[in-house]
């Protein structure tokens, strides 16, 4: 008999094209058996019309567009603007980290540093909130290639993307030691470890201690939501 933890990991090693058609199906065999007012709304961001861009295509709109867009095999998605709490939360993040690692080899990359990544067929390009690499090959103008640490901060038109499509991503990538996500005005961080095979911890609490241990960080996630539980 198949485990479930098999069945992750047929899943994990599949196209992203695959993978997504796969959740689809899931997702709808769900929705047909809970009542229609608590489904989830399909979009996460906007699809821009033209069907199909090349990697080309994508890196010229980027140039000239006052908007950021993520790329993934041909398809283009705008991204929507970010709250007060969730920006908050990624320049904590980003400002504890940056201090913590002053003077080593990793530098802290925040929001409009592209991810270009080449993951077998897959072609995709991201925007996370913060990022963490630490081998200057990997680096160009514009994008890196090789984070050792990735965070989003979850909004509601990117919470399915984040928690699902990213996740499985992020594993794929060989430079890659943990992928954390964090909540927008709740204390608590969810951390994916390559070293734990990819069992998701989850730090929740003003006085509990986050551990980010790809770059050895242990923080107070008051520190980290100290504006946030100040307004809301």
């Amino acid at each position: 008999m198949i485990t479930p933890r098999e069945i992750r990991r047929a899943i994990e090693v599949l196209p992203l094209g695959e993978r997504e058609a796969l959740f689809d199906w899931f997702e709808e065999a769900f929705r047909s058996r809970v009542p229609s007012e608590v489904r989830e709304a399909a979009a996460t961001y906007g699809v821009l019309a033209q069907e199909t861009w090349t990697i080309e295509e994508y890196f010229e709109l980027e140039e000239r567009s006052t908007l950021r867009h993520e790329y993934i095999n041909g398809a283009i998605y705008a991204m929507n603007g970010v709250s007060r709490a969730h920006n908050f939360v990624s320049l904590a993040l980003a400002s504890v980290l940056r201090q913590h690692l002053h003077g080593g080899p990793c530098r802290v990359f925040a929001t409009d540093l592209r991810l270009d990544l080449k993951l077998g067929d897959d072609r995709i390009c991201y925007y996370p909130d913060v990022m963490v690499a630490c081998e200057k090959e990997g680096w160009g103008t514009h994008h890196i290639h090789n984070p050792r640490l990735v965070i989003e901060v979850l909004s509601p038109t990117t919470e399915r993307t984040d928690l699902r499509e990213k996740a499985l991503t992020f594993k794929r990538l060989p430079s890659m030691e943990e992928y954390a996500i964090a909540a927008q005005r709740d204390c608590r961080v969810t951390v994916h470890r390559r070293a734990a095979g990819w069992e998701p911890q989850t730090y929740t609490g003003s006085e509990t201690i986050l551990e980010l241990r790809s770059v050895g960080l242990k923080v107070p996630l008051d520190e980290i939501y100290r504006e946030v539980l100040s307004e809301y």
